[in-house]
Formats: C-alpha cells, structure tokens, sequence
C-alpha cells in the first residue's frame, strides 16, 4: 500500500489533485490507504473537496495533524466520512478546533468504523469532549439493549421449541 504524504505549502490546487486521485481508487496503479497532510494551514474549501473524495477513496488512515483548518473546516471533512465503513485512524491533532468540533466528530464516531481518534493539543476543552463521548456513549448503550433483546428473543424461541422423536 502507498502512502500519499504533503508536508510543505499546499494550494487548492493541489487539493484538488489530491482529491481527484484519491477518487480514481482503483483506476491506479497505487492503492493509496493513507493520507498524510501535516505541517501546513489548509483552508474550508480545501477540506470540503477532500471530503468529498473519502467516500470514493481507500483509505484506511488519514491524518491531518498540525493544518489549522479550525471549525470551519470541519464539516466539508466530516460530510465525506458519513457511513464510511473503511478509515480506521483519524488524527486531527493541533487543528484548532474548538467545543463546536466534539459533537460533529462524536456522530462520526459512532457511525463509521473509526477506531483510532488522535485529537492532542485542540481545545476541546470539558463540553467538546462531552459531546464527542455521548454519541458514542449513546451508540454503545443501544448495542447493549439490542443485544441482550436478541439474547431474550433467542432464549424464548429455543423454550417452545419442542424436540422432535
């Protein structure tokens, strides 16, 4: 797997390239499965045409540690990662985002399969990273009332079952 790493000044340009790449997945001759953007501001438009090349992309980690893009650019992030079943890693550290940013990233959470969430050195502070933990916390409390309904509905199925002679 290929890595597909900036770390210098970036333009829309480039995005856009980046992004019309990512989208070719598997038109290329390189599966890219992480994306490595660091070290440099990007702004809203940027974020949201990136966005919207995830749904068609590989990747499995993206990391955006260190671009600045602040709250603004957090939603055209976001909406590209709705339902997606594939990013395991999403690092977004040093990105100043504020307490707006907690619940926007906790839905994501827990309706994708994102597993590994780096957010150091934002300020999320108290009540961003209580709205990051209660979609996630909310998610987790319905698995369990799922679970243990189909664990009863199993349970009583298997006792009016009668055994054949």
């Amino acid at each position: 797997m290929i890595k597909l790493s900036i770390r210098k000044c970036i333009e829309n340009e480039a995005i856009l390239t980046k992004a019309m790449l990512l989208e070719q997945n598997g038109c290329t001759s390189y599966p890219f499965c992480t994306l490595e953007i660091t070290h440099v501001p990007i702004d809203s438009w940027s974020m949201t045409r990136l966005g919207a090349a995830f749904p068609f992309s590989n990747l499995n980690a993206i990391v955006l540690d260190y671009t600045s893009f602040e709250d603004k650019g957090i939603n055209g992030l976001l909406c590209g990662l709705e339902g997606n079943r594939k990013l395991l890693t999403l690092s977004l550290c040093y990105c100043s985002l504020e307490p707006e940013s907690g619940s926007k990233l906790g839905s994501i959470v827990a309706q994708t399969a994102i597993c590994n969430l780096y957010l150091n050195g934002n300020n999320l502070q108290c009540l961003g990273a209580l709205e990051l933990i209660r979609p996630i916390a909310m998610y987790a409390e319905s698995l369990g009332r799922e679970k243990e309904t189909n664990a009863l509905q199993f349970n009583n199925d298997s006792d009016h079952q009668m055994p054949e002679a």
